[in-house]
């Protein structure tokens, strides 16, 4: 059981039996007792507190090699200020961290806890980051990626009622959130807020609610953020967390009049297949219905490989399994009930040990 101090009004990280105060951070000094994640965390906060004005983040890798951005000072203060606005919070909440602090996700986290003088519990990422833990007050904010969020509703789903209250706020980022996952997460009466944003926005800069009154399937941006959509019909974001230089992604995105806009795939993901250009993440939405309906939990994307009538030939592929040609044909049959576009049914199933994924999880499409 970790304890947290109820009167305590200051930043605060806790660990297990351990715990540290702004001014432990302050003073930290290496210590090989501690697990090595741990003592990154703490210099990272020293560094922070020490009111150092440069800091540099390390891409994921989903979209080609990772690189190196730096951000100031004022651009991660902006970005706090998105979030405190945007989720109410009003300083001193208990927080779970239990994202890879490496990235710029769970350093956001600490940042916001210095700024808003949180108690921020400690977790090493895993698959369930609940699974063995006990706190002695409930949790107000936590992020989560969206294959933790399903990990704990498959496995202990009833510590999401012991662990946070009804006013809690609990936001899944870095990827889209799959049709399981989401219609899950509708009957959840905690608030769960999807977020959308990357290394170079300083972390979200856009969120829909996925449970509750205010659910929507169209990302709302935060205050003083703008998009639009260049020639290629991609997102281009202008913030406060990027000094409003715009950033020019390659998100295919629709934008409504209202402002409001929804994410339908990387441009970097559509193939040419017969001269018909295909959105992968389109068919793998269809994919996904299939799947839920047959009571599949196998991973799967999809993919262009060379062909030579077709240029590309669309092709499924999934982890662990090997279907005989029957079961094959079944799944093949059931996709193209759910679409108009008989592209979008691929035309044939390849199969793969074990898939490849990024630090932070993210699926590579790789055959």
């Amino acid at each position: 059981m970790i304890k947290i101090l109820r009167k305590q009004t200051d930043f605060r990280i806790y660990y297990k039996e351990n715990s540290w105060s702004k001014q432990d951070c302050l003073k930290f000094t290496k210590d090989e007792n501690l697990p090595y994640w741990i003592s990154q965390i703490l210099e990272f906060c020293k560094d922070w507190l020490s009111e150092k004005e440069i800091f540099s983040f390390q891409t994921s890798g989903s979209t080609g090699t990772p690189k190196t951005i730096q951000a100031s000072r004022k651009q991660l203060l902006a970005s706090v200020t998105l979030t405190q606005k945007a989720f109410q919070l009003k300083g001193g909440e208990v927080a779970l961290l239990c994202l890879p602090t490496e990235f710029i996700a769970g350093k956001m986290m600490l940042i916001r806890g210095m700024e808003l003088a949180w108690h921020i519990i400690l977790q090493e990422t895993q698959s369930n980051p609940l699974q063995n833990l006990e706190v002695s007050r409930k949790i107000d904010f936590a992020a989560f990626v969206p294959l933790q969020m399903q990990s704990i509703l498959e496995q202990t789903p009833e510590k999401i009622n012991r662990l946070f209250h009804k006013q809690s706020t609990i936001i899944l980022g870095g990827t889209s959130l799959s049709y399981s996952l989401e219609k899950s997460l509708e009957k959840l009466k905690i608030p769960i807020f999807h977020t959308y944003g990357m290394t170079e926005t300083l972390s979200h800069i856009a969120v829909r609610a996925v449970n509750g009154k205010e659910k929507s399937d169209f990302f709302q941006v935060l205050e003083g953020v703008k998009v639009r959509l260049d020639k290629r019909g991609c997102l281009c974001i202008t913030s406060p967390t990027t000094d409003f230089q715009e950033i020019i992604t390659n998100d295919i995105a629709d934008i409504l009049p209202n402002g409001t806009f929804r994410i339908t795939g990387r441009i970097d993901n559509v193939i040419n297949s017969g001269g018909v250009k295909i959105q992968l993440e389109m068919v793998e939405k269809i994919v996904e219905k299939v799947f839920e309906a047959e009571h599949i939990h196998n991973r799967f994307f999809c993919i262009g490989i060379p062909d030579e009538k077709l240029g590309q030939k669309l092709v499924l592929c999934v982890e662990n399994a090997f279907w005989n040609v029957e079961k094959e044909r079944e799944i093949l049959n059931k996709i193209a009930l759910l679409t108009t576009n008989k592209y979008y049914v691929p035309k044939s199933i390849l199969y793969k040990s074990h898939f490849e994924q990024t630090a932070t999880g993210k699926i590579k499409r790789i055959l």
